[in-house]
């Protein structure tokens, strides 16, 4: 059985903070619609992948090569500050992973991580 892979594609030219939220919601727009398109129910192996593109324009762009190629793309439209599209969400599997392995990952920005020994005791698990 291939593997499924929930994409969430934001924009960069977003409050770093914003960008993981505005992937999930795109994210939680495909999983509701799950039953209307091809994602199946209690799939064994999902990951949840957040990628990035520059700008609306390249999303857009991004989206549309989707589209195209017969993926379903779920968006979302943030009504605040009128920031419009801001992330797009579609499943993918081990075969078709592929077509957006030119996009970065999205990171967490290192400016606003604690080192190490100044962050929480986490105990060692066994």
């Amino acid at each position: 059985m291939s593997g499924h892979y929930l994409y969430g594609i934001v924009r960069r030219d977003l409050p770093h903070s914003n960008q993981p939220v505005q992937a999930s919601h795109a994210c939680i727009a495909r999983a509701v619609h799950a039953n209307e398109y091809d994602m199946p129910y209690g799939f064994k192996d999902h990951n949840l992948v957040f990628l990035t593109v520059a700008n609306k324009a390249e999303l857009r762009h991004v989206q549309s090569g989707l589209e195209e190629a017969g993926y379903h793309v779920s968006e979302f439209l943030e009504p605040y500050n009128r920031w419009g599209l801001t992330a797009i969400s579609v499943l993918l599997t081990d075969d078709t992973r592929h077509i957006l392995s030119d996009l970065p990952l999205w990171t967490a920005n290192q400016w606003t991580r604690l080192p190490p020994e100044t962050g929480p005791d986490i105990p060692e698990l066994d």
